[in-house]
């Protein structure tokens, strides 16, 4: 969920918009309907990645099973929705028709799930994420790396005990130090890592880049299934071609 400052402008923009009635409601209908009858085309077909193999994730991502799980999930998805742009194949050991995804739709599976690497790559919690990155800012502005809780506390308006939890898992996480200080007076904190989302997410994009790179330069060759009596069978494109709908 986005709970980022811009997000919550572009509904209350919106809101006020709906009250003021200057959104077309109409038309937002219409979309809804257009929608579900493009979902009520699709047909039920199974769908198979051929460059499975080659997807990788970033080290960084804690929970890489279930990240895995998400890409492919993914990648079959943005595959199904493009079935009729999609060669039909018959599998000639099991008879089953499916159609295969391609590097543009692994690409498009990668890009829609780009924030969620980022999170899932990431030691701080997204309430303490967002409050990093505004820290950052109001210090660059201010041209400085060190600050005061109760300088930061009265700029970004925190409350003290939101503070204090953010401050702590900072510390703990090495994103800052204290520098000098007691908890009578209050401390002095120094940020540790400017960049760290950043190199994150140009370690992301380069990784991405090569696995698309080596998945393009594949050339890909039929499957090979072995038969009961021992002969070798390709599995073939089927003479239906693209997905259609039955007459």
């Amino acid at each position: 969920m986005d709970g980022s400052s811009e997000q919550n402008n572009k509904i209350m923009d919106y809101q006020r918009m709906l009250s003021a009635g200057l959104v077309d409601e109409a038309a937002q209908q219409k979309i809804k309907h257009t929608v579900k009858n493009v979902q009520r085309m699709l047909l039920p077909i199974s769908v198979r990645i051929p460059y499975a193999t080659y997807l990788q994730l970033p080290e960084a991502v804690f929970k890489p099973r279930r990240t895995m799980l998400l890409l492919l999930l993914f990648t079959e998805t943005v595959t199904y929705y493009h079935q009729y742009q999609r060669q039909l194949k018959t599998d000639q050991t099991t008879g089953e028709q499916y159609i295969e995804s391609t590097p543009e739709d692994i690409e498009t599976a990668f890009t829609l799930l780009e924030t969620t690497l980022l999170k899932k790559s990431d030691e701080l919690s997204d309430a303490c994420r967002g409050f990093f990155e505004k820290l950052k800012a109001y210090l660059k502005e201010l041209d400085t790396d060190t600050f005061h809780s109760r300088d930061v506390r009265t700029a970004l308006r925190v409350s003290p005990s939101s503070l204090g939890r953010y401050l702590y898992e900072l510390d703990r996480t090495g994103h800052i130090r204290i520098v000098k200080g007691n908890r009578y007076k209050g401390f002095e904190y120094k940020v540790q890592l400017w960049q760290d989302m950043e190199t994150f997410a140009g370690d992301t994009k380069k990784l991405i880049a090569s696995i698309l790179q080596q998945i393009r330069s594949v050339t890909r060759i039929p499957s090979v299934t072995q038969s009961t009596d021992g002969l070798h069978n390709l599995q073939k494109d089927s003479k239906k071609g693209a997905v259609t709908h039955d007459s």
